[in-house]
Order: C-alpha cells, then sequence, then structure tokens
C-alpha cells in the first residue's frame, strides 16, 4: 500500500487509521488495481493443489 500511495497520484485515500498506519478500503483499492493496473486473464488458468501425507503427495489439477 506504501508503494501504491508513493507512486500513484490517484491512489485511494485512507478511510482510517493514522498516518504512520493508515487503512484503507480494500474494495477502493481492488477497484484500483483493476481499472488500469493489473491485467485479469479473460481465459480460464491451471490450478494445481498438492497434498503431502504420510502416503507420499498428491497432485490435484483442476
Amino acid at each position: 500500500m506504501v508503494n501504491g500511495r508513493r507512486r500513484y497520484d490517484d491512489f485511494p485515500a485512507p478511510v482510517a487509521g493514522t498516518e504512520v498506519h493508515p487503512q484503507f478500503d480494500g474494495r477502493a483499492v481492488v477497484a484500483w488495481l483493476l481499472a488500469d493496473k493489473i491485467e485479469v486473464p479473460m481465459r480460464p488458468t491451471v490450478a494445481y493443489l498438492t497434498l503431502a501425507g504420510t502416503g507420499g503427495a498428491l497432485f490435484v489439477t483442476w
């Protein structure tokens, strides 16, 4: 959050906290990021889950 405030004039303003420990509205920050700072993939992505147990590792893909 600190870097966003320093680098971008349009970063959402704090809604609470102090100057040293500001608190931000999470929804406002996400909306700001989605507006033009990050790209959201338009196609499905592959996720992997690895579960480790006593019988070895189990890999799950979906």
